[in-house]
């Protein structure tokens, strides 16, 4: 048993609410509500208007049985880089307690732009995991980078896919339109992800959405080209990539690989290619704290 599973020995309700705002006189972040075990390390002023924070859970993971929720809203104008302290790490279930949930609620402002960059999820041998994210754009230039990526757990120690259950369902709406939708069930135990439709012989798979509004079809076309020549170019018989738009205001950004870690430099790319299209600035990874 994981040391922090010990420690822990009941169901955790806890709700992370966290504001930005760009507005003189206010702080940058607003904390409104701090659950344990839910952290915020401290924010950082990256310059005059970004900026970044990072959220820690102070178990070192998800237990069976918890129920923990992250609520963002950034603000107009306000430009904000989001990350985690560490990989979200799924411990394994529990006789007699409920799957371990995590739900996010994220919204957008006028103007803003969210850059919310977790590291990857592992789910330990024997876990049972869903995830739930609902982000919410401002029709009116709101900007957004979000990607996900997901391993087969503790490959380092034997286990790939010994997991029982991975549930993760996203969407992107704007003005109660959706403009993307994701979700899936995984059951390795019932079916294997490594076959045709699903991960094929892959183990690790990112997604990375790529939104803001109000820009016409033809500026996403252009980026999507960008990115689909990129797409092309990192992708090797270890590594697949690909671009395809979204309904409106957006375009998602898929991966394939064996190796997480691959994974994120190819997201690194494909943010600073957008970054620079849509923003005029170049795409900088989040400094990392203990």
């Amino acid at each position: 048993m994981n040391p922090s599973e010990a420690n822990r020995g009941v169901e955790s309700d806890a709700l992370l609410s966290l504001r930005f705002s760009c507005e003189k006189g206010k702080r940058p972040l607003q904390v409104l509500r701090q659950d344990p075990p839910w952290r915020v390390v401290r924010s950082f002023q990256v310059n005059e208007q970004d900026c970044l924070a990072h959220i820690h859970n102070l178990s070192g993971g998800i237990l069976s049985g918890d129920r923990l929720m992250l609520r963002v809203q950034v603000d107009k104008g306000s430009r904000v880089q989001l990350t985690s302290a560490g990989a979200t790490r799924i411990y394994r279930h529990r006789e007699g307690r409920a799957a371990a949930r995590n739900g996010v609620c994220i919204s957008v402002g006028e103007n803003a732009v969210l850059e919310y960059l977790p590291d990857q999820i592992i789910p330990f041998a024997r876990s049972r995991f869903f995830q739930e994210t609902d982000v919410e754009l401002s029709s009116d230039g709101a900007g957004l980078f979000w990607w996900e990526t997901l391993t087969p757990g503790r490959a380092a120690s034997g286990e790939r896919f010994a997991y029982e259950t991975l549930g993760i369902r996203s969407r992107i709406v704007c003005e109660g339109k959706p403009l993307a939708i994701d979700q899936f069930v995984i059951e390795p135990s019932r079916r294997s992800p490594q076959q045709v439709g699903m991960l094929g012989r892959f183990e690790c798979c990112s997604t990375f959405y790529i939104c803001k509004t109000g820009l016409g079809p033809d500026k996403w076309t252009e980026l999507q080209s960008l990115l689909e020549d990129e797409a092309e170019s990192m992708s090797t018989p270890d590594l697949q990539w690909g671009a395809s738009r979204l309904v409106e205001h957006g375009i998602a950004v898929r991966g394939l690989g064996f190796q997480s870690a691959l994974l994120l430099g190819g997201l690194i790319r494909f943010w600073n290619i957008a970054k620079i299209y849509l923003y005029g600035r170049e795409a900088v990874p989040p400094r990392k704290v203990n």
